[in-house]
């Protein structure tokens, strides 16, 4: 690590050259605040100082980015991973930060969120030269991880990273049914019947809450250049508390390997899910993703997956994703095949996008907007329904909000809303989701 006088020489170098500029470029009143204290107080009392600052928007990025240096320098390695943190998602395009937060984890001796920070760093920058002066300490870092893993080891939870969350929230369709009190069909092409439908196929809003559980589990891992072995395990459970059943319980568990630099991932997984009323089903899914550079990113995925009094439906998903000045925009196509089901397989067809983050001090929001268009293969039900071949058409709204609470909590919000227009009108619904968790990760 660089000696500590040296770095602070570099800061205060820094401020006083902001001070000695003509009136119209002279820095603002906490960075000369700053200036005067470096000069005169030990670093213990700057920092304690500057804590206690407010600041807002920019000022606040400034702010945490020098509460991290000094912590850097006084050797609260903790802390200091802490401030950069929250620059980096405040700022994500803050090459230097994610360096000082690379070193940060380092010295933390927090080693696989050093190799991950490291690994972000270099998908930032791209074909770009690194900050100046970042490269040797860049290759500084490599060689030192490097030799951290040289001899093959298991990590097991020692490395391990996972979350647990506590949720609550309202969805006013819980059971996906329709708000329809009834339904016209069509008797092979006799008078049309009006039908009542059964309570449980009209829309029921519930209040629920959600306990749920995630952990990565580093396997072997060395210095081979192969990428890492993962172990994903989780589970989660939702009770609505206005509904009698329908409350849910899954259990995950499968294999993830990430190439070198992150830029391909594979995944094997298999989930199982229990909802009060119906039989539990299994799936099983295996997916990998590449980047493509410039903000592209590809999927593919296949699903076999158990369905009731059914064989087991097969899916082919086809995925793209590309980031473009803060906006993220995905495509996906999928085609499932469910053999002996009277409507045939189902394909499907989805857009979305989501905004860069507006920030309020800590608290970041976006909004989402996405389209998706189904239609099954085959008519769904020719003696109630006639010739109709059911198809689908989705639009959901909403926004999210996240605002750190330190080194290891976060709050989350999630508003959405989604309007199904269907062919057959037993399946339009409207539905309106708003969800607040807790999470803490590890």
């Amino acid at each position: 690590m660089v000696e500590a006088p040296v770095r602070l020489i570099g800061l205060a170098l820094m401020l006083a050259g902001l001070l000695m500029v003509s009136p119209s470029c002279r820095a603002d009143a906490l960075q000369e605040a700053l200036a005067r204290h470096l000069k005169s107080q030990p670093l213990a009392q700057v920092y304690d100082w500057l804590g206690g600052v407010s600041a807002s928007g920019d000022k606040q990025i400034e702010r945490q980015r020098w509460l991290g240096q000094i912590a850097l320098e006084m050797g609260r390695y903790t802390s200091a991973a802490r401030h950069f943190e929250q620059v980096v998602v405040m700022a994500p395009n803050d090459m230097g930060t994610r360096l000082d937060l690379t070193i940060a984890y380092a010295e933390q001796g927090n080693l696989p969120a050093a190799r991950a920070s490291l690994a972000a760093l270099h998908h930032r920058l791209g074909d770009a030269p690194p900050p100046p002066g970042a490269a040797e300490r860049i290759a500084e870092l490599e060689q030192r991880l490097s030799r951290a893993s040289a001899t093959p080891r298991w990590a097991w939870f020692e490395d391990a990273t996972g979350s647990l969350g506590i949720a609550g929230g309202y969805d006013s369709n819980a059971n996906l049914g329709s708000r329809h009190d009834s339904l016209a069909v069509n008797l092979w092409g006799e008078l049309p019947l009006r039908l009542q439908l059964a309570e449980p196929s009209r829309a029921r809003g519930s209040a629920y809450s959600q306990l749920d559980a995630r952990v990565r589990v580093p396997l072997v891992q060395g210095d081979n250049g192969q990428g890492r072995w993962g172990l994903l395990a989780g589970a989660d459970l939702r009770r609505y508390h206005d509904l009698d059943s329908l409350h849910r319980r899954g259990m995950h568990l499968g294999l993830q390997w990430t190439g070198p630099r992150r830029r391909r991932q594979f995944t094997l997984l298999s989930y199982r899910q229990q909802i009060d009323g119906y039989e539990s089903r299994t799936s099983l899914e295996a997916g990998m993703r590449q980047l493509l550079g410039d903000g592209w990113l590809a999927g593919l995925g296949a699903q076999w997956q158990q369905e009731p009094e059914l064989p087991a439906s097969r899916t082919l998903r086809l995925s793209l994703w590309r980031e473009w000045q803060g906006t993220l925009f995905w495509w996906q196509g999928s085609r499932q095949w469910r053999p002996r089901r009277a409507a045939g397989g189902t394909w499907r067809l989805e857009a979305g996008m989501e905004s860069p983050p507006w920030r309020f001090h800590d608290l970041a929001l976006s909004a989402f907007a996405s389209g998706e268009y189904r239609r099954d293969t085959e008519a769904y039900s020719p003696q109630f329904f006639g010739r109709e071949t059911r198809s689908d058409r989705v639009r959901r709204l909403g926004a999210r909000g996240r605002l750190p609470l330190g080194t290891h909590w976060v709050t989350e919000m999630d508003v959405s809303w989604e309007r199904t227009d269907s062919t057959i009108a037993l399946y339009d619904t409207r539905r309106l989701q708003a969800e607040a968790r807790l999470e803490w990760r590890f």
